[in-house]
């Protein structure tokens, strides 16, 4: 059931927006929207204003609760108002309050591959514009709920921590199949996920709008995800 659910999900995107050019402009007037949600665009999209605008104008009836409420209906629209529609995003520039992030190679990182992303167009701090243009837009009853997340490994909530310093563990052998705990499981698909990660997002920004090398690439992200796993460095994001 699921995977067929996502096979017509997958048909209906494709077909009603070619090639998932999602600030393309929309067709979906005959046919409005409960609930628009999107999470983690930064770096994604190039002109959130006009996105939430395209939100506003297929947005009907209510659906949910946590999320913002589309105004009365206006000439700019063609659907029922009472739509609700939810953006979750973040300002992808580290922060650290006792400034020992300043001049690490982890805030380096960050600069020149946001600052690659921003010279080729795209918005990457997102978050803390949403409600300005949530306003624009045309809703009301704005809700805004702001978090900080830290990152690295110096919270000493160990559900803060973003991945482990340490390596997993054999616990035991079945049928000549090695088993880890779960625990275990987390540390080694959170610590490749998280040095995927840092390569991933920099290479094609890098090497596309700023003509870095590889090899300089993969240096740079090896020396911030080191930095990330030092406990005196205290950065964090907002979202």
């Amino acid at each position: 059931h699921g995977r067929s659910t996502y096979r017509y999900l997958q048909s209906s995107i494709e077909r009603e927006i070619p090639g998932r050019r999602i600030e393309s402009e929309w067709a979906y007037e005959r046919d409005p929207f409960d609930f628009i949600h999107a999470r983690y665009l930064a770096g994604s999209i190039k002109d959130f204003g006009r996105l939430i605008k395209q939100c506003y104008r297929y947005a009907k009836d209510p659906y949910s609760t946590i999320a913002f409420l589309a105004s009365s209906l206006t000439e700019n629209r063609s659907v029922k108002p009472g739509g609700w529609v939810e953006f979750q995003d973040e300002d992808l520039y580290p922060q650290s309050k006792d400034g020992s992030l300043n001049g690490t190679n982890l805030q380096r990182y960050y600069d020149e591959v946001l600052g690659a992303f921003e010279k080729a167009g795209h918005e990457i701090s997102p978050g803390p514009k949403l409600e300005k243009w949530f306003k624009d837009a045309g809703f009301v009853n704005i809700h805004v709920e702001k978090l900080i997340l830290p990152y690295g490994v110096w919270p000493k909530d160990s559900h803060l921590v973003s991945f482990s310093l340490f390596s997993p563990k054999t616990e035991t052998y079945r049928n000549n199949i090695l088993t880890f705990s779960h625990e275990e499981n987390w540390c080694l698909e959170s610590g490749q996920a998280e040095a995927n990660g840092f390569e991933g997002a920099a290479l094609a920004a890098l090497t596309r709008f700023k003509n870095w090398s590889k090899e300089d690439v993969i240096l740079l992200a090896s020396q911030a995800r080191a930095d990330g796993r030092k406990r005196d460095i205290h950065s964090f994001f907002h979202l």
